[in-house]
């Protein structure tokens, strides 16, 4: 392996370029300059299977796994290297991905054979096959309670998973197309978005379902902010970020987003929000030309309840299925369909507009209030 270097000084900031060559592996890298020091930073754009969706991270073994939905394959990477170093394959259509850190199993949900393949993340061979609901898109983990939860997009339903036995201890009903999976450990809740519904679901350590009103159409991203306790759903028709208190289940308001100068509405896919930095965490949500948006990742370095800020823009090759947050290492992992490509960007503080190329969106802020009415509290 020949490695490539190159420095350029952009302003105050020392940006370090790195090449990997024979990896596929290619990207760029912030060098810290006292406080100076500007973020986001992209650091790698690997190179994977075809039409890449659900990403997964094993922290103690320093590996990322991403479900190659064309290749019918999962891609496993070096964590500090993002070289690609083994490649399963898994079955037909593989889509979401999830590690499950108390048995040390990977659970993927192959949507085109309504089953999710297990396989040992110590060394990749293959466990079982576990038969669950039609067209299984997003997978999710509970870490704490060893469930996984597995949203059957053509029925409707969501698959419960005992980690230990590896079978279905329940299945519950959560309304139409469920898409995507997020958990809040803390509470032992397990969030499904709704796309046909325009609801999201709350799943009980026990089982039971609370339907939630979003009052946007499309919703399919959905991610969870342990600190704070909110649940963000990204919606594609309603070009919005909605949010909904994780402990009672209250819709908390919205931010629409649109393009400008013209207002074109940005259809929202996926979304991952930074908990652990800046005041309010740090959100980040795609919007893909697969559903008529702008392949770009949106960042904002403030969410609820500061209201978010203005949407500044990575560019992305098609970023529809996949996203991560690493916390510790504060790290973004946004799959990208076209090129066959895994993204990584590192986060940090502070924000800087000056590190984006774009910044052509407008976000409007609305909460919701006592009585169910709506207020306008903030454009950026």
């Amino acid at each position: 392996m020949k490695v490539q270097r190159g420095v350029v000084r952009c302003g105050s900031l020392l940006i370090l370029f790195v090449l990997l060559v024979g990896t596929g592996v290619t990207g760029a890298q912030a060098v810290q300059s006292g406080t100076n020091a500007c973020y986001p930073t992209e650091l790698a754009r690997a190179g994977v299977g075809a039409s890449p969706h659900g990403i997964a991270i094993n922290l103690a073994a320093k590996r990322i796994y991403v479900a190659n939905h064309d290749s019918d394959t999962l891609s496993i990477l070096d964590s500090t290297t993002y070289a690609v170093i083994k490649t399963v394959s898994v079955g037909d259509g593989p889509n979401g991905v999830a590690y499950n850190s108390k048995n040390g199993y990977i659970y993927i949900a192959i949507r085109n054979a309504n089953k999710v393949r297990v396989i040992r993340a110590s060394n990749y061979t293959f466990v079982k096959d576990i038969s669950v609901g039609s067209q299984p898109n997003g997978v999710a983990a509970n870490n704490v309670s060893n469930k996984i939860y597995v949203a059957n997009y053509g029925s409707g339903t969501v698959s419960i998973i005992n980690g230990s036995t590896n079978s279905v201890e329940k299945t519950v009903t959560v309304g139409s197309e469920p898409a995507n999976i997020a958990i809040d450990t803390g509470l032992n809740k397990a969030f499904v978005s709704l796309h046909g519904a325009g609801r999201i679901a709350a799943i009980s350590s026990t089982g039971a379902v609370t339907s939630i009103d979003i009052y946007s159409a499309g919703p399919y991203g959905i991610a969870v902010d342990t600190v704070r306790k909110l649940v963000y759903v990204a919606t594609i028709d309603t070009f919005r970020l909605a949010v909904v208190n994780a402990s009672t289940n209250a819709y908390l308001g919205w931010a629409e987003i649109r393009r400008v100068p013209n207002g074109e509405p940005a259809p929202l896919r996926m979304v991952a929000v930074n908990a652990g930095i800046g005041t309010s965490g740090h959100v980040f949500a795609t919007t893909s030309s697969g559903d008529g948006g702008w392949n770009k990742i949106l960042v904002f370095s403030k969410g609820w309840p500061e209201f978010f800020s203005r949407a500044y823009a990575i560019d992305a090759n098609v970023p529809q299925e996949g996203i991560l947050i690493e916390g510790i290492n504060k790290r973004l992992f946004v799959t990208a369909r076209s090129g066959s490509r895994l993204i990584v960007v590192q986060d940090g503080e502070p924000v800087c507009p000056t590190n984006f190329a774009d910044e052509g969106f407008k976000v409007t802020v609305y909460v919701v209030n006592p009585d169910g009415s709506y207020s306008q509290v903030a454009e950026h």
